[in-house]
């Protein structure tokens, strides 16, 4: 009995900041090479105890490769994860592939019992559940952390959202913080696409989101132009000094919810937000526009513009000047010059175009569309760069889905993407277009990585060049840049299904496949519609490469079922069935995709996966030597694709690697 009182007499109830952490990946390291996994476990528990130590940080135990850190502050323990973050990323900077060391971090504030030298309780399990929701390399808080460190550090928040965690009676709200793109040799000038990598805290800069504008008009088909005429705000106000914008893609995450404005701008990490409506009747707008300060909700400028379509570049020209006044901020350049760029002065040409633009988004059948609206816009105005930009595009995605055989699209994407870069050589969207040509159909990495760095030059903001750029890097087996391209592309538009999915993709291609499945399910959660089938479908196939038979039919059957039985979605389908144990249904598949009435062009690429299923090498080798000799784009993933991983010594499939130019 004295001993019992004597530990409760030690017992210590107190509202404590807890952090989690995780050195990823350490349990499969353990298993290939155990004397380098306690090597770097050592050289970890170093770096994160220096950290501890300088700011406060109580070491409660380590579980493993894990510890349990006690804080008196949330900002306290939040700063030293960033610090933590940043200083693992510059020691990886230097680092070979196989000694790479990641991180992730859970932090909650909540009550805890201390105990003689531990601590117990619902803080130190929900602290402990969050820890897994962060990236490799990230940061997840919950609500209490975010309510304390808002506006006391630099960084900004993408909003997770209610997650149900094991034990824990109630969904708890989740953040996750944007950590910019790591510390680098920066000073030396080798990395020109970096951006800094900590955001200016709210009182060194003004920030803003614009929402998608509301279409009240009859006609619901006016969509586009509600969507189009707010993206392109969001573009024109992003070139103003001292503004910083949130990306497009996280402002058009909230479209059609009805969401408080302050929960939104809590989210996107900004200080105001534009929202508006669009009205059309025939050739007249009433357009609509209102800047709303987040901290309480108040209206700081509203205005209402009746005007004729023609008018439509004056209206956001007007709205983006009223912003600069009420925030106090300027354009960069002379003060009488638009603010709102001009691609085009013709009004028809600038609908066509975005009519264009709101279809290519949809991906499927509407890039069919889109190509036509992008045909017709560029009738209206030849000189349209944007829009030539935008049908090198629809034609470079047509090709890369497998709907046109490449010697039909290449041609056709090729000439219109040197054509936007002639007619505008500033425009970040040409060089992107004419890297993509560069790259995946003349299969010129060099000349594709100069257009990409000339996009991201141009626009520090864009996220299709870096992406891009990433898979470059990715299919030469240079995983390590290639996953860090694409982060930086996640932490610009940490809202964006597409980037994500391209960030999951370079994870599948270094073999990291729970780091895959991870990024794509994220990827999947944000397409709440569903539109975006690559990213299911690359899922799928993940999960077959990880072995997982269930998740992988079920996401493969999906993918099939979203593109209307497309043959490249199909052919992933084909593969899975060879792979585990129906040939059957592989040999159905391969009769199927033979049926011209039901597909047309069937890429020789896809028929091959489905022979590697069914571990016929010498057909499936047939069959790729058939797509090289096509020039089909995805004979750049041969090198790293797991999934011709036991073909690789074969001396066929070697000339094959040769022919592409991914032998060195």
């Amino acid at each position: 009995m004295p001993a019992q009182m004597a530990i409760e007499g030690l017992e210590q109830r107190k509202l404590a900041a807890i952090m989690f952490t995780d050195m990823v990946g350490y349990s499969a390291l353990a298993q290939r090479d155990e004397e380098l996994a306690l090597q770097l476990l050592e050289e970890h528990r170093a770096l994160l105890r220096t950290a501890f130590l300088k700011h406060q940080g109580q070491e409660v135990k380590t579980m493993g490769d894990g510890f349990l850190v006690e804080f008196a502050s949330a900002v306290a323990a939040v700063n030293c994860a960033v610090e933590l973050q940043e200083a693992l990323a510059r020691r990886n900077l230097g680092a070979p592939e196989d000694r790479q060391l990641q991180v992730r971090i859970g932090i909650h504030l909540g009550d805890v019992l201390r105990r003689v030298d531990d601590i117990v309780g619902d803080g130190v399990n929900i602290a402990a559940r969050v820890e897994p929701l962060a990236d490799p390399g990230g940061i997840a808080i919950t609500q209490q952390v975010f309510d304390q460190v808002y506006n006391k550090i630099p960084e900004t928040f993408a909003r997770i959202g209610k997650v149900e965690l094991k034990n824990i009676q109630r969904p708890v709200e989740v953040y996750r913080i944007i950590l910019g793109p790591k510390t680098r040799a920066v000073a030396a000038g080798k990395w020109e696409t970096s951006i800094s990598a900590r955001q200016p805290s709210r009182e060194q800069q003004r920030s803003i989101a614009v929402l998608p504008f509301v279409n009240m008009s009859s006609d619901r088909e006016n969509e586009f132009l509600s969507d189009g005429i707010s993206e392109d705000l969001l573009n024109a106000l992003s070139w103003i000094e001292g503004l910083r914008v949130a990306a497009s893609t996280s402002c058009f995450a909230f479209k059609g919810r009805n969401e408080d404005i302050r929960k939104i701008g809590d989210a996107l990490g900004v200080e105001t937000v534009l929202e508006g409506s669009l009205r059309r009747v025939g050739t007249k707008l009433r357009i609509t526009a209102q800047l709303i300060k987040v901290a309480d909700g108040f209206s700081l400028w509203s205005e209402r513009f009746d005007r004729e379509m023609q008018d439509v570049f004056a209206i956001q020209d007007d709205i983006t000047r009223a912003i600069m006044a009420v925030l106090k901020l300027r354009l960069a350049g002379r003060s009488d010059q638009p603010v709102f760029k001009l691609q085009t002065t013709n009004a028809e040409a600038y609908e066509l175009y975005l009519k264009g633009r709101f279809f290519w988004n949809q991906r499927g059948i509407g890039l069919r569309k889109a190509l036509h609206y992008f045909e017709l816009a560029l009738i209206e105005d030849p000189g349209y760069a944007l829009a030539m930009s935008g049908l090198s595009d629809s034609y470079n995605l047509l090709s890369w889905y497998g709907d046109l055989p490449p010697a039909e699209a290449i041609p056709k994407a090729i000439a219109p993407a040197k054509r936007a870069v002639q007619l505008d050589p500033q425009l970040a969207e040409a060089h992107t277009s004419l890297g993509f040509c560069q790259f995946c159909h003349n299969w010129d990495r060099a000349g594709a990585e100069r257009e990409f760095r000339r996009a991201i030059a141009l626009n520090p903001r864009t996220t299709p060049a870096r992406y891009w750029l990433g898979y470059l890097y990715s299919v030469a087996g240079r995983h390590a840049e290639a996953i860090e391209h694409c982060r930086q592309a996640v932490e610009l538009e940490p809202f964006s299904a597409i980037d994500r999915m391209f960030l999951g993709w370079m994870y599948y291609h270094a073999g990291k496949f729970d780091e895959a499945e991870q990024q794509l399910r994220k990827g999947s959660e944000l397409d709440e519609d569903a539109r975006f089938v690559a990213g299911i479908w690359f899922l799928g196939k993940v999960y077959v490469a990880a072995g997982k038979r269930d998740l992988a039919f079920r996401e493969l059957g999906k993918a099939v079922e979203n593109s209307r039985g497309s043959a490249w979605t199909t052919c992933m389908l084909g593969h899975a069935w060879g792979v585990f144990g129906e040939p059957a249904k592989a040999q159905e598949t391969l009769a199927d995709l033979q049926d011209p009435d039901k597909h047309g062009y069937v890429r020789a690429f896809g028929v091959a996966m489905i022979y590697l299923g069914l571990g016929d090498r010498n057909e499936a080798l047939t069959w790729l030597e058939k797509g090289c000799t096509d020039r089909d784009v995805w004979a750049l993933n041969l090198k790293v694709d797991p999934i011709y991983a036991e073909l690789r010594t074969d001396a066929r499939f070697v000339a094959l690697l040769r022919r592409v130019g991914l032998e060195q």
